[in-house]
C-alpha cells in the first residue's frame, strides 16, 4: 500500500503531511506533535491553510501578525491561511505542542462554532488530552487507501466535536451576550465578521451566510448586542485600525486598505467619527509619527 509522502514518525516528532486536499466541508492538510528537547525557533509560512496548535505541557512563544502570544498548557491558537508565524520553546520548560492543519468550505463555521476567530485567536481548551489521542489516531493512518483516508478524515471530524462541545460548555451560557432567541445566527456572523473584517460585508451576503433573512438577523443583533451587524462590523475595522496606528508605522492609506476600505479619506471620516479625532492625530497622541 503506497504511504503518504510526508509521513514522518520519529520519537520526539510525528507528522503527517502532504495530504491531497479534497474540496470536502473539512479537509485535513497536515498533522502532528513534537516534544522539544532545547529552546529552538521556527518559521513558518502556513499558505492556504487554517492550522489550530495546542500545547500539551511546557510553555513557548508565538509570533503572529505583530503580535506575540505566551502560551502555556491547554491554550489553543488559531492561525489564517496566509499567515507567517514564528514560535520557539521556553528554556526551562520546552513544550510539547500539536497541530492540524487544514481547509474546506466549512472550515470557518466549525472555527467560529468552536470559539476561534481572527481576531481573538487564543483561548483555553479542556479536551487537551482527547485531542491528543485523536491525533495519534490520525498519525497511525498514514496509509493511501480509502479506509485510511475515511479515519483520518473522521478523527478531524471528531476533533472539531470535541472542541464545540468544550466551547458550548464553559465558554458560552445563559448569562453571555448571547442570552437570547436566534442567538447562534449572532454567534455565527459575529465570528463570520471577525474573520473577514478586511474584506467587502454585504449586510444580505452576511444574512445568507449563516441562514437567516436580514432583517432577522439585524434584530438579533440589536437584542444580542445593541447595534446594527454594519455598525460592529465598523466597530471591528476601527478598532483593528487603532491597533495598527498604534502598533506600527505603517502609512494611514496602508492601515486603511489593511480594514478594507479603498477610499483613505472615507476610512478618516469613519475613524474620526468612532474616536473623536483623526487617525493621524490620534497616532501623534499615541506617541508615534507615521514614517514614508
Amino acid at each position: 500500500m503506497k504511504l503518504i509522502s510526508g509521513y514522518t514518525g520519529a520519537g520526539r516528532y510525528k507528522c503527517l503531511a502532504d495530504v491531497p486536499e479534497e474540496g470536502a466541508e473539512l479537509s485535513l492538510l497536515h498533522c502532528g506533535w513534537e516534544s522539544c528537547v532545547r529552546e529552538n525557533r521556527r518559521e513558518q509560512d502556513l499558505k492556504g491553510a487554517y492550522v489550530l496548535g495546542f500545547v500539551r505541557n511546557g510553555r513557548g512563544t508565538l509570533g503572529m501578525d505583530r503580535k506575540v502570544y505566551h502560551l502555556e498548557p491547554d491554550d489553543a491558537l488559531l492561525a489564517l491561511p496566509g499567515s507567517e508565524i514564528w514560535y520557539e520553546t521556553e528554556k526551562w520548560k520546552p513544550w510539547t505542542y500539536m497541530w492540524i492543519g487544514f481547509s474546506g468550505r466549512c472550515a470557518e463555521m466549525y472555527l467560529a462554532s468552536a470559539g476561534f476567530s481572527g481576531t481573538d485567536p487564543v483561548r483555553k481548551v479542556r479536551c487537551t488530552p482527547r485531542i491528543g489521542n485523536y491525533i495519534d489516531k490520525i498519525l497511525e493512518a498514514y496509509q493511501n487507501s480509502d479506509q485510511d483516508r475515511l479515519k483520518r478524515n473522521g478523527m478531524l471530524l471528531l476533533i472539531f466535536a470535541e472542541l464545540i462541545r468544550d466551547y458550548t460548555q464553559h465558554c458560552t451560557g445563559p448569562g453571555s451576550d448571547f442570552a437570547n432567541q436566534g442567538a447562534v445566527y449572532v454567534k455565527e456572523a459575529v465570528r463570520y465578521i471577525d474573520l473577514h473584517y478586511n474584506q467587502k460585508i454585504r449586510i444580505q451576503e452576511l444574512a445568507d451566510q449563516v441562514g437567516v433573512n436580514r432583517s432577522y438577523l439585524t434584530s438579533s443583533f440589536q437584542k444580542a448586542l445593541g447595534c446594527s451587524p454594519r455598525d460592529y462590523l465598523v466597530r471591528v475595522k476601527m478598532e483593528k485600525a487603532r491597533e495598527m496606528l498604534v502598533g506600527t508605522d505603517m502609512q494611514i492609506s496602508v492601515v486603511a486598505a489593511s480594514v478594507g476600505y479603498t477610499d483613505p479619506l472615507a476610512f478618516s471620516k469613519t475613524f474620526k467619527q468612532s474616536y473623536g479625532m483623526s487617525p493621524r492625530t490620534y497616532r501623534k497622541v499615541s506617541g508615534r509619527e507615521e514614517i514614508g
